[in-house]
């Protein structure tokens, strides 16, 4: 029996003797005030990066949609949003700054609640799009946002075209596919694409900052673009982020959530009161002051008032020649080559120095309105070379003004001087005579 026992006791310590015979665990190293340095494991993914997409607002700013990087600290449990789009509306000298070209944003730091809460009572479209990126990527991005945020990297100059809230976050995406991203995208091109055409997309029903700011930008906004320049807009980055690839062929978007559908009308489907109001103000002012004067004839007043309208639109389109060739000197890149600087010329002054001498009844207005008439034919035939060198070099797509300032010079040389009676001293009124001399 004790033989037995012995055996017995024999093999349960062989049995244990490796666990016996290991180390113990080290015991944490204990700091003064007795806390360990062990640290709880990390989540297998710290961080969950994601976009907030947020659709078109009613006012000018908001018509092109934006867009911020969301960061979920799981570890700290905090979401933050970091917003590229930032800008201070009481700076004082904001509108100055904007019109020479340095404007200056920053990237912001802010409450993901609150932004949400703020976009929903602006009855925004948001959309949240949470990235597929591993620990290491997202991390990576994490630390990248972390370091833009210092104050002495957070600012820099906005350009609307190429470089906004939307390129920026284009330009991380195409970090993480090691340049797959752009040059895949840079070499689509879609017909008739350009940067005036998404522009006037964005400001459909916006007939007056539509057209003053499609009357500024130059030629620079008429080139093809590709489908990785259209990503300036974040309503075409969205189109195509569910199906951008990683590099080992995972999909970049692993969820879409919808936080707000929008409850009125499309920004697109309704025109801006005010805007309607200096639409028809215009319109009124146009039809009483220099079309219908002339269609009545040369009666008492009537003159007069026309002499009004004639300084009323001599005023609007120098004024326009004026601006634009004071943006020839800002940094403004957009806006230089500006072919309505020839089409709406400062040199239409020229009209209120006419219209003066109508209305002071002064002698020599018919001296005046006889440049005048010269004036409005000679550059009449600036605009139709204009539209011949259409073909060439001359890309800009401002036909419609072309023809506006086209057809008000024919009706202010042929029709409206001559029904009035204010000369008959011009290149037409000379050639005429002429060719009546010729016959008798």
């Amino acid at each position: 029996m004790r033989q037995h026992l012995l055996l017995i006791f024999t093999l349960l310590f062989l049995a244990y003797c490796p666990a016996l015979l290991a180390a113990p665990p080290e015991a944490p190293l204990a700091t003064a005030d007795g806390a360990t340095d062990i640290k709880p494991p990390l989540p297998e993914n710290r961080y969950v990066i994601s976009f907030l997409i947020f659709g078109q607002g009613d006012d000018l700013f908001s018509r092109f949609g934006h867009i911020a990087i969301v960061v979920e600290d799981q570890k700290k449990g905090h979401t933050r949003v970091y917003n590229y789009g930032t800008f201070s509306f009481n700076d004082k000298k904001l509108m100055f700054k904007y019109a020479r070209g340095y404007l200056r944003y920053w990237l912001g730091i802010v409450s993901y609640e609150n932004t949400i809460r703020t976009y929903k009572y602006w009855d925004r479209q948001i959309d949240k799009y949470i990235l597929n990126l591993t620990p290491a990527e997202a991390q990576n991005i994490a630390d990248m946002l972390r370091v833009n945020a210092l104050p002495k990297n957070r600012y820099y100059f906005y350009r609307h075209y190429y470089d906004n809230c939307c390129t920026r976050l284009r330009d991380i995406i195409d970090r993480l596919t090691g340049g797959a991203f752009k040059a895949e995208k840079s070499a689509q091109f879609t017909p008739g694409h350009t940067f005036r055409y998404w522009t006037r997309d964005c400001l459909v029903n916006m007939p007056v900052m539509g057209f003053l700011i499609d009357y500024v930008l130059g030629r620079e906004i008429d080139h093809p673009i590709s489908r990785w320049e259209e990503y300036f807009l974040p309503a075409r980055f969205e189109e195509d982020l569910p199906s951008i690839t990683m590099p080992d062929g995972r999909k970049l978007i692993k969820e879409h959530l919808i936080l707000n559908n929008r409850q009125g009308p499309e920004p697109r489907e309704q025109t801006p009161t005010w805007e309607l109001i200096v639409v028809i103000s215009l319109i009124l002012i146009i039809f009483f002051t220099i079309i219908l004067p002339p269609v009545l004839g040369p009666k008492k007043g009537l003159k007069r008032l026309f002499s009004l309208g004639l300084a009323f639109w001599g005023l609007l389109c120098g004024l326009g020649g004026l601006i634009l060739i004071i943006f020839l000197f800002t940094a403004h890149t957009d806006t230089h080559w500006n072919e309505n600087i020839v089409v709406t010329p400062i040199t239409h002054f020229l009209l209120i120095w006419s219209a003066v001498s109508l209305w002071r009844k002064k002698a020599n207005s018919e001296k005046r309105f006889a440049i005048l008439s010269n004036y409005l034919f000679i550059h009449s035939a600036v605009l139709l070379i204009i539209m011949l060198l259409k073909i060439g070099p001359f890309i800009q797509q401002n036909w419609g003004l072309i023809f506006t300032m086209l057809l008000s010079n024919m009706w202010l040389a042929l029709v409206a001087i001559p029904r009035l009676k204010l000369t008959d001293k011009n290149i037409i009124g000379r050639l005429l005579c002429k060719k009546n001399g010729s016959k008798e």
